[in-house]
């Protein structure tokens, strides 16, 4: 649950710990693979577009990065939404390897796709002492990474129950950003 001066607090956003459940059978599992050079955010949407997914989580992600930027929020903000300003961007030249990869896809009200995603990756860095190897890791943005040899990246497709969906994004009003919305909690 947010501090109770946090905005969402304020809105009456979150009641409890539990801001929703979301429920769905598996649907199938696909994997996208990506070519040399490829953005890893927009090759993966296009693979989850092709392949007709409107919903899902990823699974699993392997693979080699030419380059890596992750985006992080340097410090806490009193005024939403957070602004670039308000967000460290870190870049490594690369290779690095994909040791982590977490998130959804889920349309936003207009039914535009939106992936997002958080990452980790490894990196080889020479010091005084001979090769180090360092971590980087934060949201993943479109354009952030480039695919170096080989990317694979699992994502189970969620199906509907009774016909409904069980995500989207839908605007917050206290935060001013779409956010992740699911089915209140029961009970």
């Amino acid at each position: 649950m947010p501090p109770a001066d946090h905005p969402a607090s304020r809105s009456g956003a979150h009641a409890g710990p539990v801001a929703g459940i979301a429920r769905a059978p598996l649907a199938e599992l696909v994997t996208v693979l990506l070519e040399p050079g490829a953005d890893l955010y927009g090759g993966l949407l296009e693979g989850l577009t092709d392949a007709g997914a409107r919903r899902a989580t990823v699974v699993s992600g392997i693979g080699a990065l030419q380059r890596t930027t992750a985006r992080n929020v340097r410090h806490p903000v009193e005024v939403f939404p957070i602004r670039d300003a308000d967000r460290a961007f870190v870049t490594v030249p690369g290779p690095c390897e994909i040791v982590s990869l977490t998130g959804w896809l889920a349309p936003f009200a207009s039914g535009e796709p939106h992936l997002h995603l958080h990452f980790a990756a490894s990196y080889v860095e020479r010091d005084e002492s001979g090769d180090a190897v360092r971590l980087i890791g934060g949201h993943l943005s479109p354009g952030a990474c480039r695919a170096y040899v080989h990317v694979a990246v699992t994502f189970a497709v969620h199906g509907e129950v009774d016909g409904r969906p069980d995500a989207a994004y839908l605007f917050d009003d206290a935060l001013q950003v779409e956010r992740l919305s699911v089915p209140a909690a029961e009970g």
